[in-house]
């Protein structure tokens, strides 16, 4: 089953959970470059709200600006969908680096909005804000 999304769909369940997220992202691909803000992310992919709206399918490099003992990572992958509020990127192969560092953000996103406080990522802040991709998990 899958839902229909500005210009892509995507599937209706995720293989990895999404947490909230307020993480500063540069987005480049298809020649262009510009800024968003990461509003959730998992190890699978990411939503970047921005105004811009990548065609579905194309190749985009995201660099998450983390901080703390992660600083940046940069991720690539490939556009799924758009909405009025951004766009979903399925990331493609991680190294080593790029896998731990979102391993540790994910955690660190998820004991902050258990309550439990920051993990060992120190990254950025959750919101509290409804979902912004519209019906993701």
């Amino acid at each position: 089953m899958t839902r229909h999304h500005g210009s892509g769909t995507r599937p209706a369940v995720r293989e990895h959970q999404r947490v909230a997220a307020d993480i500063p992202a540069a987005c480049e691909g298809g020649g262009t470059a510009f800024d968003g803000v990461a509003t959730d992310v998992s190890l699978g992919g990411v939503f970047i709200e921005t105004e811009q709206r990548p065609e579905f399918g194309s190749q985009m490099s995201v660099v998450l600006q983390v901080g703390g003992k992660l600083g940046a990572l940069r991720c690539t992958g490939t556009v799924r969908w758009s909405n009025a509020c951004g766009f979903g990127m399925q990331f493609g192969l991680l190294g080593a680096r790029e896998t731990h560092g979102l391993i540790a953000l994910v955690a660190d996103l998820k004991g902050k909005h258990s309550g439990n406080g920051p993990g060992p990522a120190n990254a950025g802040s959750p919101q509290s804000a409804p979902d912004r991709a519209s019906g993701t998990d």
